[in-house]
C-alpha cells in the first residue's frame, strides 16, 4: 500500500545512498528474476516513481470512482456489514445520492448516519443516509486535481482502468474487469 513511499524517487533522501542502492537491487531483481514472484503494489502519486519502476510493471491499473452499479453494490456491502437490511432502504435514491464518491467516501458516508441514529437511540433511517449524503464532501471535490491526473495516466497508455467496461476475445462480449483477475 502507498509504495511511492518505499520505492519513490529518492529526491532530498539523506540516507548515504541506501534509497538508491535497494531500489536498484530491486529493479534488478524484478527485470532478471523468473522465480515467478509477482508484486502487486497500490499507489496514489504516479509522479514519485522513476519511469524506469514503472515500466517493469506489466499490468498497471487504475481505480477511477465507481459507476452507479457498483455504488449500489458498495452501499449494498457496508449496510449488510452493520447488520442492516438493505430492502429497508432506497438503494437506488441512495445510488443517486453518491455521485461522484469514492467508495471510502460512501463506507464514511454510512458510518457517519448509523453514528446519528445510535446516537439518537433509534435504528437507521433512509433520512439519516440522505442528509450525511448531502453534506459529504466526495473525494472527487478535494482531490479533483490528483484523480484528473491519474486519469491522465489512463489517456496516455501508462495505465488501464480496472473499473470499466472492456471488449474480449473473438465475440465482442462485454465483461466488467474489476480486480486483477487477468493475471
Amino acid at each position: 500500500d502507498e509504495a511511492e513511499k518505499l520505492l519513490g524517487k529518492s529526491e532530498g533522501v539523506h540516507d548515504g545512498g541506501a534509497h538508491d542502492a535497494v531500489l536498484g537491487q530491486f529493479l534488478t531483481f524484478m527485470q532478471e528474476d523468473d522465480s515467478g514472484v509477482m508484486f502487486v503494489f497500490t499507489a496514489n502519486n504516479m509522479n514519485k516513481f522513476s519511469p524506469e519502476l514503472v515500466d517493469r510493471f506489466e499490468g498497471r491499473f487504475f481505480i477511477d470512482l465507481p459507476e452507479p452499479e457498483e455504488r449500489e453494490e458498495i452501499i449494498k456491502i457496508h449496510l449488510r456489514l452493520r447488520s442492516q437490511d438493505v430492502d429497508k432502504y432506497d438503494v437506488s435514491e441512495l445510488v443517486k445520492k453518491t455521485a461522484k464518491f469514492s467508495g471510502r467516501n460512501i463506507e464514511d458516508g454510512i458510518e457517519e448516519a448509523m453514528t446519528i441514529s445510535f446516537s439518537e437511540d433509534r435504528p437507521l433511517e433512509m433520512r439519516d443516509l440522505i442528509e450525511v449524503f448531502d453534506v459529504l464532501v466526495p473525494t472527487s471535490k478535494t482531490k479533483k486535481d490528483e484523480i484528473e491526473h491519474m486519469r491522465s495516466f489512463v489517456e496516455n497508455g501508462t495505465m488501464r482502468k480496472a473499473n470499466n467496461e472492456v471488449v474480449r476475445g473473438s465475440k465482442s462480449k462485454k465483461t466488467r474487469l474489476s480486480n486483477l483477475r487477468e493475471f
